[in-house]
């Protein structure tokens, strides 16, 4: 647990704190989508996963104190996919995969079922976001031209990697 604390909070404010002390233009994170702790009872409620979310609301809290939200972009993906070879830790699928995952989660009938569904299944069904995705909306974070200061799940991901 500590780790994740660590390697997800502790660190990366380290990087945002340098970051603002040169004076960087804009700051981009890559955090967590709101739904995996929301569908986990709350970061406090997730024993395995604490540190992790800790460690990220503890960076975004520093990002916030640190930057005007003008000039502040948080990606926030629930599950990536991407590339060419599955992985246990961290959690990956394949494009090939992912994409047959994204034509299922992404139809309109699954997406209703979600909104619908408590927090651990509306979890299982959210559309996965593919590496690509989360890539363009890093750099349209870095260029300004994200629509809004976060964006927060696969939806809004693509929205901002469509700025570029």
């Amino acid at each position: 647990r500590r780790g994740g604390r660590e390697g997800n909070g502790t660190y990366n404010v380290r990087v945002v704190d340098a970051a603002a002390a040169a004076k960087v233009d804009r700051f981009v994170y890559v955090s967590v989508a709101s739904i995996v702790p929301d569908a986990l009872g709350g970061a406090e409620s997730a024993p395995v996963m604490a540190g992790y979310f800790a460690g990220k609301k503890m960076t975004e809290e520093a990002i916030a104190n640190a930057f005007e939200d003008s000039k502040v972009c948080l990606v926030k993906p629930s599950f990536i996919f991407g590339g060419d070879a599955f992985s246990v830790n961290p959690p990956r699928v394949t494009q090939q995969y992912g994409d047959v995952l994204v034509k299922i989660l992404g139809s309109g009938f699954v997406k209703s079922v979600a909104e619908r569904s408590p927090g651990p299944i509306a979890l299982t069904l959210a559309e996965p976001v593919a590496v690509d995705d989360v890539a363009g909306a890093v750099c349209a974070g870095v260029f300004g031209r994200n629509p809004r200061m976060s964006c927060d799940g696969t939806d809004e991901i693509k929205a901002c990697a469509a700025a570029m």
